[in-house]
């Protein structure tokens, strides 16, 4: 996948991220469960695969996708902290806990009305800088 270095079994990403569980996959890469050997903090780490990598054009994206992210501060948009390449770019994010909405499904009426408030609380943020959330 990336050419980051091998500590025994444990994969680190970019000199600090040790590599936990697979947390999610999607059409540009894979987000994984990470540590940071500096400070201890558990994070989620999102990386291009190595064939998305090669187009540069999906390569300007998600670093754009990176700096869009820093800028919006919203209470329901995940914080991103670090971006960097380790044989394919990543980048560290604020790793959240608790369960999909597929593992929540069916749900009451009133806890999918807070859901959708919540998610249309971000959207609003995020249509007020002019940008567009594309999934």
């Amino acid at each position: 996948m990336t050419d980051h270095q091998q500590t025994g079994r444990v994969a680190i990403i970019g000199g600090r991220y040790r590599l936990g569980e697979t947390l999610g996959e999607g059409g540009m890469g894979v987000v994984h469960a990470v540590t940071d050997s500096v400070d201890g903090a558990e994070l989620a780490l999102k990386w291009l695969s190595a064939e998305t990598a090669r187009n540069p054009v999906a390569v300007e994206l998600f670093e754009r996708e990176f700096h869009t992210l820093k800028n919006l501060a919203h209470p329901h948009i995940v914080s991103v902290l670090e971006y960097g390449i380790d044989g394919t770019p990543f980048y560290t994010m604020e790793r959240l806990r608790g369960e999909t909405a597929d593992k929540r499904a069916p749900m009451p009426w009133k806890d999918a009305c807070s859901v959708l408030r919540d998610v249309a609380s971000a959207l609003a943020l995020v249509h007020s800088r002019r940008l567009l959330h594309r999934d």
